[in-house]
């Protein structure tokens, strides 16, 4: 796989890395499978990671908030 690097981090947690300009469609339809099961995936901008779940996933909402020490009263 031309520009694409798999490194896991845990059992859970792999870091896959996919090229802009040869995207993989096999990694791209992954990270929607982790999205659609209730999962968090982290996107890389131009200044930092974001972090991001499917809209309506508590479960997936819930984890960002704990990730990122939001308490219930600032939600």
């Amino acid at each position: 796989m031309t520009g694409v690097k798999v490194a896991p981090v845990s059992s859970m947690a792999p870091i896959v890395t996919i090229a802009p300009s040869q995207p993989d469609e096999a990694l791209i339809r992954q990270a929607i499978a982790v999205l659609a099961a209730g999962g968090v995936i982290a996107m890389p901008t131009d200044t930092l990671y974001g972090i991001g779940c499917e809209l309506g996933q508590k479960q997936a909402i819930d984890r960002i908030h704990a990730m990122r020490d939001i308490d219930g009263a600032k939600r």
